[in-house]
């Protein structure tokens, strides 16, 4: 039987109110047994004796309420975990994203660079707004450095 299934019984068992209704037991012409709330009409009939409910037990209320504040608590750490693991993955996600656009700009800058205009210098744009062409030290230096952003971005 699950704790849930044990407090729910012990909910219903404390908090539900006692009934003194009268139970009447009788026996028809036929021999068969029936049980009444109300008394038969011109026969014989005995009353049921009706079992007597103690008052609630203090220490098992204390009990019942500590055990649902620990279910309570335990419910709030998985919804806390479960939101954390959420968090961590859109993180991962949006970082594998941001990885993955990295590669493809490097990737099409250092196919630009090896293109087949690869022989004629590259323009480029400085801080400062002005355009100018790349030195071939300057390119083969760009081609070093979009080659170990590829390696290091893209998933081989």
């Amino acid at each position: 039987m699950s704790k849930t299934s044990i407090l729910t019984m012990l909910v219903v068992l404390v908090f539900t109110p006692v009934v003194e209704a009268a139970t009447y037991k009788w026996v028809d012409d036929e021999g068969r047994t029936h049980f009444s709330d109300e008394p038969p009409p011109q026969r014989q009939f005995e009353m049921v004796p009706q079992p007597h409910f103690s008052p609630p037990d203090r220490d098992a209320l204390r009990r019942l309420k500590e055990l649902s504040q620990s279910q309570e608590r335990a419910r709030k750490a998985r919804q806390d975990k479960e939101a954390e693991r959420k968090k961590q993955a859109a993180e991962e996600a949006a970082e594998k994203a941001a990885r993955a656009e990295g590669c493809r700009q490097a990737q099409e800058q250092l196919t630009q660079l090896k293109g087949r205009y690869s022989r004629r210098r590259v323009l480029t744009t400085d801080d400062d707004g002005t355009q100018r062409r790349l030195t071939i030290a300057e390119r083969q230096t760009r081609l070093k450095v979009l080659k170990e952003q590829v390696a290091d971005l893209c998933d081989k």
